[in-house]
């Protein structure tokens, strides 16, 4: 993890002299680039043929593409000489809230895909943190493992489909 930790802080040091217009990094820690087809065929479609904005089609990329479910987009940019950045996330209430991947194996149990969320329909849509609990029933009884995921500490903005992609 440290040397992870170092790597990315010389990518940022490297970024920040290069003052990039825009510049697109994937947050994964096991990037699968095969994840990545679609979207760069939709970005090189809507971006670089048809001329649209980034932010016009955000949305657009990532829900049309396998690349959001596996890994968030970290877009930087320079505005008055300043880097700045920020991390476009899919989410959904079930299976990744407030951006955040559930896992499929409960880590006490082992069941695959036991996550109850029963009465808890649109937690984070709702703008509240989100539980989880494990439902698999077994011979010692119910388990008991159970998964918190915090509404994040910064604003969440919905992004708006863009006109055109409904």
């Amino acid at each position: 993890m440290l040397f992870f930790s170092s790597l990315f802080q010389s990518a940022l040091t490297q970024i920040n002299r290069q003052k990039p217009v825009n510049l697109l990094a994937f947050n994964a820690a096991a990037f699968h680039p095969i994840y990545a087809t679609t979207f760069l065929l939709n970005f090189f479609q809507h971006i670089i043929i048809e001329d649209r904005t980034f932010d016009s089609v955000a949305r657009f990329l990532l829900n049309n593409s396998a690349l959001a479910h596996h890994t968030g987009i970290v877009r930087f940019w320079t505005c008055d000489s300043v880097v700045r950045d920020y991390t476009l996330r899919w989410a959904h209430h079930c299976t990744w809230p407030w951006g955040m991947p559930v896992p499929y194996q409960c880590p006490s149990c082992h069941c695959i895909q036991a996550w109850d969320q029963r009465g808890k329909e649109g937690s984070s849509e709702l703008g509240r943190n989100v539980v989880m609990r494990c439902s698999y029933q077994g011979t010692q009884g119910w388990c008991h493992e159970c998964l918190t995921f915090n509404k994040p500490v910064h604003p969440f903005k919905r992004s708006k489909s863009p006109k055109g992609f409904g």
